[in-house]
């Protein structure tokens, strides 16, 4: 998205108002931002004005337009913009192929890109129908990134005709489809406390699914996760993973999703026994352990 830093006010027939410059025309210029075949163009063509049009202090004329780039200076009169491009960036979730194309095709026109995968420090935006409780909802939830629905880009659209700024996206969070947290109090919007919720904390997992699936998750928000693996020729199995919980600091383990396939034997009561030595249980399925 490209920015014309330090604008204020609107007229409804001219987008930049500064009624203290008296060298700045009622139409001074045209600031224009159009796709080509391969990439978001941005122009300034001046409109005849009095005081003249200048981009990093070389003057332009009405003749012809002239190509912009990020961190230009457009001098229209004596006032001073700068040209900023903030990358919008956005990841699906829960869509499946014709859908997302739809989103690609929509959010294209807008300058925006997307990605399959979140990409930590490069999705700006996760975009859902209907808020779920999967890993890419809890890296938008620790990123501090806002989660947006189609209404969203309804709004965008309407607002790119009246030439309007971008609509707040906390206006426009998508409906919670989890009947499991619908009693619980959980803000899905951005909040900085939850970049280091983990810190210090250690996750121990023991199947290299959990890990794989828990590791970018649990890292992003300053943990760590560690995969516990016994030999096969281990007599107690239960005491072999007290004593590897007991050796972290602040262990947080995950309990597997079939708990009688490890440590084996009595589930119930080993469990129970792995329980007393963590601090708690950490389900990876539930976003509880998120909630802030």
């Amino acid at each position: 998205m490209w920015i014309l830093a330090d604008i204020k006010g609107q007229k409804e027939d001219c987008d930049i108002e500064r009624s203290e410059d008296k060298f700045l025309s009622r139409k001074h210029a045209t600031i224009t931002v159009e796709k080509n075949t391969r990439e978001i163009v941005v122009t300034v063509r001046d409109l005849n004005s009095s005081g003249g049009t200048h981009v990093n202090k070389v003057k332009v004329g009405a003749e012809h337009d002239t190509v912009l780039k990020e961190d230009d200076e457009i001098k229209l009169g004596f006032t001073t913009f700068k040209l900023i491009y903030e990358p919008i960036v956005i990841c699906c979730s829960g869509l499946q192929k014709g859908p997302k194309n739809i989103v690609l095709e929509r959010i294209t026109k807008f300058g925006m890109k997307q990605v399959d995968e979140w990409l930590p420090n490069v999705c700006t935006h996760l975009y859902t129908k209907r808020i779920k409780l999967v890993p890419k909802v809890c890296l938008a939830l620790i990123e501090c990134r806002n989660i947006v629905g189609e209404e969203w880009l309804n709004q965008i659209e309407a607002g790119m005709e009246k030439r309007l700024s971008l609509p707040d996206p906390g206006n426009h969070l998508p409906p919670v489809n989890e009947k499991e947290i619908s009693a619980l109090d959980i803000s899905f919007f951005p909040d900085e406390r939850r970049r280091t919720l983990f810190d210090g904390k250690t996750f121990l997992v023991f199947s290299r699914e959990q890990l794989q699936n828990i590791t970018l998750l649990v890292t992003q928000a300053r943990g760590k996760a560690v995969l516990c693996i016994l030999g096969e020729h281990i007599e107690n199995r239960s005491e072999a993973i007290v004593s590897f919980v007991k050796s972290h600091a602040n262990p947080l383990m995950v309990r597997p999703s079939e708990i009688d396939k490890e440590p084996g034997g009595d589930s119930g009561e080993k469990w129970a026994e792995l329980a007393a030595t963590t601090e708690k249980y950490v389900v990876v399925k539930s976003c509880e352990d998120i909630r802030v």
